[in-house]
């Protein structure tokens, strides 16, 4: 009887140590080929360059389970420490889990703002002097907007991407104008920021010249993962009548704008940004 309990727990043991490595190969080539795919189309930045190290991280593991097992058995300590390393993964991916819920409960897509003197529309990147999907859905939710409030200051805002010849505000106001018939002349383009912050911040000059207050209704409009931010931010920058209008995000970059929103929350709050 003793045998055979042994036996089932020594199997149960390997079924689980099988189990383990199964699933981090399987996560770590998820994470290697939805990160490798946006490399190949040029997005570059926390959100696709950390969890592909994750990912291989996942799959070195999953190949060399054995292997770095055994090595481990004959390490205690080091063992201990590949352990804590593990331990502080996990809690770092519960905060990520809790950080995605409170995000999502602050999602703003609110298409019917009440009043607006200007609707400024932030930047999020340019492929081939084109703005990328996700800035095309922005800028979709910001002519439902435009179209309400004809009479509105519109100001795209966003500097030059890295090898980037046209800046973000230009072929924002260029995508209006093709897609939407909205009159160039009726645009002012900010282009000078590289970040929500100085979108907000640059975007005050505009307003300013315009005769705009930052105490009027001002509606700024950006993906919903990034309301929250963008609100905290520009209300810091003195926008005091300010609501933000968010746009869907594309569901093959969402998980890894999530993970660059988490990020960007951090260090905004290590900068003092709000």
């Amino acid at each position: 009887m003793l045998t055979q309990f042994s036996s089932g727990n020594d199997n149960a043991s390997v079924f689980g140590k099988k189990s383990i490595q199964i699933s981090l190969g399987i996560a770590g080539l998820i994470l290697v080929v939805d990160c490798g795919l946006l490399l190949a189309n040029r997005v570059f930045h926390i959100g696709t360059l950390v969890p592909l190290g994750i990912g291989l991280i996942f799959l070195g593991h999953a190949v060399y389970w054995e292997r770095i097992q055994l090595y481990l058995a004959s390490q205690p300590s080091l063992k201990k420490l590949w352990q804590l390393v593990w331990l502080l993964f996990f809690v770092w991916l519960i905060s990520f889990c809790v950080f995605i819920s409170y995000l999502k409960q602050h999602f703003n897509t609110d298409n019917h703002p009440k009043a607006a003197q200007a609707i400024i529309v932030l930047g999020g990147g340019t492929k081939d002097n084109k703005p990328t999907d996700a800035v095309k859905l922005r800028l979709d939710k910001a002519s439902e907007v435009i179209k309400r409030f004809a009479n509105a200051l519109v100001i795209t805002s966003g500097g030059f991407d890295a090898g980037e010849d046209v800046s973000e505000a230009k072929a924002m106001a260029d995508y209006l104008h093709d897609t939407y018939g909205i009159s160039l002349a009726h645009i002012a383009l900010e282009e000078q920021s590289t970040s929500t912050e100085l979108n907000f911040v640059h975007s005050k000059k505009i307003l300013a010249q315009q005769g705009i207050a930052l105490n009027q209704p001002i509606i700024a409009v950006t993906s919903d993962f990034h309301t929250l931010r963008a609100s905290l931010i520009g209300k810091r920058q003195g926008y005091t009548n300010l609501q933000v209008v968010g746009s869907d995000t594309p569901w093959y970059i969402r998980p890894n704008v999530w993970f660059r929103e988490y990020f960007a929350f951090i260090s905004g709050w290590l900068l003092d940004e709000y």
